[in-house]
């Protein structure tokens, strides 16, 4: 068999054309909120980017430092004090000034105190402050503060300070008594800022020393005396001498200690028959060199034919003293007359 495939007549009938939906009018404020928002499903537009990924946790590395409060002054040596004691309390040895400086980069509130024998006699920052000064000053276990300072950074304030003479110093004898010491601190008490937060207060210790010095004498017969001395080492002998004779020795007054001894003689210039020609003076200190010295003298005259004695004691203004024994002998034998040349002031006194 052989099949035939006969050709099929085309259809002269048109299909049915399908209606079109008319379209469906926008108004003008649709068309552009259509145009401001498109919303994409199943797809991401050519230009758009990757698809959301949710976010890993955020690590954040905080460091703080933590510093503790503190003021730093200008000089350390103005606070160690160095005092005489035959100096009065208006010195400036007494007296001192300390400027403290805030070198941190945040504002300080404190107040400053300190315990006798020192005290504050005020203070004056480099800035305003907004309290003034208690009316009466207030007791904290360092002692009485005056003021509370807010202190900004870079700024500074002046704190003056006294040293107020111990009753110790002033009650003591000063031939039984050796220099004194005096330790101490000024104490800088920082507080919170703000009252809402609560905080310790911290302490800064900035140590105060003094050294109290008396003066000091010494009394020996002047070096190279022709006459024999005494068997004690502190007397001097003017040895026989005429009742119409007059001897003219001299003792040294040495000052061993740093401060200086305005020394003057206890007693009568005259006093059995001995004659003292200078009865007070000065002695700067020895500083760093050998002590200082003056040279007193001393005349001896005899009224009558008989031994003579007299003890001389040189003091200084609140410090140590010193004494000297003066020993002769009056005679009427012509060979103990003296020819030792007299000083000036001898005789212009005695003629």
């Amino acid at each position: 068999r052989v099949g035939i495939t006969l050709p099929c007549k085309k259809s002269t009938t048109t299909p049915k054309k399908k209606k079109k939906k008319p379209k469906k009018a926008y108004l003008k404020g649709e068309l552009e909120a259509m145009e401001k928002s498109v919303k994409l499903r199943g797809a991401f537009h050519p230009h758009a980017g990757e698809p959301s990924v949710p976010m890993t946790p955020m690590t954040v590395n905080l460091n703080a430092l933590a510093l503790t409060p503190r003021l730093e002054p200008d000089d350390r040596q103005k606070m160690l004090f160095t005092i005489y004691a035959s100096f009065p309390n208006t010195h400036s040895q007494y007296h001192r000034k300390v400027v403290l400086t805030n070198l941190l980069s945040v504002p300080l509130k404190f107040y400053t105190v300190c315990k006798r024998p020192w005290v504050i006699q005020g203070t004056e920052c480099s800035v305003p402050q907004l309290e003034p000064e208690y009316d009466t000053p207030q007791m904290t276990p360092h002692g009485w503060a005056k003021q509370v300072h807010v202190l900004p950074p870079r700024e500074n304030v002046e704190v003056s300070l006294s040293f107020i003479t111990p009753e110790e110093t002033e009650e003591c004898n000063p031939d039984e008594t050796d220099d004194l010491t005096f330790d101490s601190s000024l104490v800088c008490i920082f507080m919170p800022q703000y009252p809402d937060i609560k905080g310790p207060q911290f302490e800064q210790f900035l140590p105060l020393h003094t050294d109290f010095y008396f003066p000091s004498l010494d009394v020996a017969p002047t070096r190279g005396s022709t006459v024999a001395k005494g068997e004690d080492a502190n007397c001097m002998d003017f040895g026989p001498m005429h009742v119409q004779a007059r001897r003219v020795l001299t003792v040294t007054l040495t000052n061993p200690a740093v401060v200086p001894a305005a020394w003057f003689l206890d007693g009568p210039a005259e006093g059995e028959s001995f004659t003292v020609l200078q009865v007070k003076g000065l002695i700067e200190g020895r500083g760093l060199g050998y002590p200082l010295t003056t040279v007193v003298e001393v005349a001896f005259h005899p009224p009558q034919a008989r031994a003579y004695a007299r003890t001389l004691v040189f003091k200084t203004k609140k410090g140590r003293s010193c004494a000297i024994i003066l020993q002769g002998e009056g005679s009427i034998d012509e060979n103990d007359e003296t020819s030792w040349e007299r000083p000036r002031a001898w005789d212009q006194k005695y003629g």
